[in-house]
C-alpha cells in the first residue's frame, strides 16, 4: 500500500511539475506573441507615418508648383510693365528735351 501511495504522490508531483512547466511555457509563448503583436503594430505605425509624410511632401510639392507658375507669370508681367514705364519715362525725357530746344 505504501508503494501505491508513493506512486500516487509521485504522479501528482509529476503532473504538477508538468502543468507548471506547461503553463510557464504557455506564458512565455503568450509574451512572445504579445511582443510580436507589439512589434507588428509599431512597424505598421511607422509605415503609416512614412506614407503620410510622403503624401504630405507630394502635396506640398504640387501646391508649390501650382503657386509658382502663376506667381512667375505675374512677376514676368510686372517686369514688362516696369520696363515699359522706364521706356515711357525715357521717351518723356527725350520728348521734353526736343520740345525745349
Amino acid at each position: 500500500m505504501n508503494h501505491f501511495k508513493f506512486l500516487g504522490e509521485f504522479e501528482s508531483k509529476l503532473n504538477k511539475n508538468i502543468y507548471e512547466v506547461y503553463f510557464r511555457k504557455l506564458k512565455e509563448h503568450d509574451n512572445i506573441i504579445d511582443f510580436s503583436i507589439y512589434n507588428i503594430t509599431k512597424i505598421k505605425e511607422a509605415e503609416r507615418v512614412k506614407a503620410e509624410n510622403e503624401l504630405k511632401n507630394k502635396f506640398f510639392a504640387k501646391i508649390a508648383h501650382e503657386f509658382k507658375t502663376p506667381i512667375n507669370s505675374i512677376l514676368g508681367l510686372i517686369h514688362k510693365i516696369k520696363m515699359n514705364l522706364e521706356l515711357l519715362a525715357k521717351c518723356d525725357e527725350e520728348l521734353m528735351l526736343i520740345l525745349i530746344r
